[in-house]
């Protein structure tokens, strides 16, 4: 109920300060009369003073939606109100979000143990079949590495994707961990 309520009032002193923003950008205040002080208090607690001008109640947005819970940031001339419950859902969400990954990325690296045995025991048979071949006479029969590249390619392409994946988890954790 007494969020709700600090909503309401946030809400409302938002209202009014975006209402003395527009209005000051058409009609400047300055050289305005000031009508009135009013203190204000949000959950009990006092804050920072409003003040009354041409019957408006224009209140300091900062003091008074910190004192309700909630943070203030001005991205691009917009003032933008998160409730600290929400800041830490979120930062829950994104550390749930990176463990996932790093857990992703140790399973993708030690999948990559098979793969690489595979390239060193192709790349090894192709190296044999090549000495073979280079000393077999000109009457005796070659050996055929076709099987042992295809062996080797196809080790190499599970290779790159699965380098792919591990790079795209590591450059999301990068991009969650810059927020």
């Amino acid at each position: 109920m007494k969020k709700g309520i600090s909503a309401i009032i946030v809400g409302t002193l938002l209202l009014g300060s975006l209402t003395a923003v527009a209005s000051a950008a058409t009609n400047s205040l300055i050289g305005k009369k000031v009508q009135g002080v009013i203190a204000v208090t949000v959950n009990g607690k006092a804050v920072k003073d409003a003040v009354i001008i041409d019957g408006v109640t224009y209140a300091p947005v900062r003091s008074f939606s910190e004192a309700a819970g909630y943070s203030l940031k001005n991205e691009g001339g917009t003032v933008k109100l998160t409730a600290e419950e929400d800041q830490l859902v979120e930062k829950i969400k994104t550390d749930d979000r990176i463990n996932t990954l790093k857990r992703n990325i140790a399973t993708w690296e030690a999948s990559l143990d098979g793969p690489n045995e595979a390239v060193k025991r192709a790349k090894a048979s192709i190296a044999e079949m090549n000495a073979w071949n280079a000393k077999a006479g000109k009457d005796d029969p070659k050996m055929d590495t076709s099987g042992a590249e295809e062996q080797l390619a196809k080790a190499q392409a599970e290779i790159a994707e699965l380098q792919a994946k591990i790079d795209a988890a590591n450059a999301e954790i990068s991009q969650l961990q810059a927020k």
